[in-house]
């Protein structure tokens, strides 16, 4: 996983995160990948309410 930032909200914690991924993934994959994060970061940090996922892939071969 990326970075993940988090920001509290009175008692509860919020997240965003990035996942870099293959680029050859398909969207429906990414959306699992991105699902599996963030039930993943709700289970792991107490007090975390919801968090945002973000997908990128990581760059082409120059």
């Amino acid at each position: 996983m990326g970075a993940v930032r988090m920001r509290r909200i009175g008692h509860a914690l919020r997240a965003e995160a990035e996942v870099v991924v293959d680029r050859t993934l398909t969207v429906v994959a990414g959306h699992q990948v991105a699902v599996a994060a963030e039930r993943a970061l709700v289970r792991a940090v107490p007090r975390l309410s919801a968090a945002t996922v973000h997908i990128d892939h990581v760059p082409a071969e120059v």
